[in-house]
């Protein structure tokens, strides 16, 4: 693998992050509730008085944890996900371009909004070939401990945590609801309109890339 190949494949990656940050920032934004993992974050960001960002990368870090502890194989892109699009969101949150919506039009505007840019986000993300997210790995880690489908599990782990997520104060609402059923599909609109395949892509761990460099 030459250098600079990989030096572009961190760039987009990079990019592709920031989009799904400033995603989830739309969603923090629409004033009709989040979306299911930061219903937790959000949640655990007033237990425990620290910024939503802070609460989705310590939840990004228990995850990859777990993940490596279940023997999951460790890509680059883990790592960058779990470290970096929670500072994005937070950034963009801090930077107050954007205002709580105080309507359902505009809610609902801002969570379409938030939707198409994860889209475009987990296109760059995932076409780089350096791995999944920390959550994803973790839901697929438990898949392969006790046997059932990844999509099964995933839905009952996020679930959860929108559950424990509305219990201790998390931001739950009509939008919460909207972004579960839909953006799978828009982000699938995304794929389509730029005739991308995920699973033609050969995921590299940390150890794949490692190996190739030294080639």
């Amino acid at each position: 693998m030459h250098e600079k190949n990989l030096i572009v494949r961190l760039i987009l990656l990079v990019f592709g992050l920031y989009l799904c940050g400033v995603g989830l920032t739309f969603f923090y934004f629409n004033g009709l509730g989040l979306d299911g993992w930061n219903v937790l974050h959000d949640g655990l960001s007033k237990v425990f008085n620290v910024k939503i960002g802070t609460a989705f990368i310590s939840v990004s870090l228990m995850m990859l944890t777990l993940g490596i502890l279940m023997k999951e194989k460790l890509g680059i892109a883990t790592i960058a996900n779990a470290l970096l699009t929670g500072n994005f969101m937070q950034i963009n949150i801090n930077l107050g371009l954007l205002k709580v919506q105080t309507n359902l039009f505009n809610g609902l505007m801002f969570t379409l909004i938030g939707m198409i840019i994860t889209g475009f986000g987990y296109y760059f993300y995932m076409g780089v070939g350096l791995g999944s997210g920390p959550r994803d790995s973790f839901v697929m880690a438990v898949s392969r401990k006790i046997h059932v489908k990844v999509g099964y599990v995933k839905s009952i782990i996020e679930v959860i945590a929108i559950i424990v997520g509305y219990l201790i104060g998390g931001n739950f609402g009509v939008a919460t609801i909207v972004i579960a059923i839909f953006t799978g599909i828009i982000i699938q609109k995304v794929f389509d309109l730029l005739k991308f395949n995920p699973k033609s892509i050969e995921q590299e761990s940390v150890t794949d890339i490692i190996k190739k460099l030294k080639k």
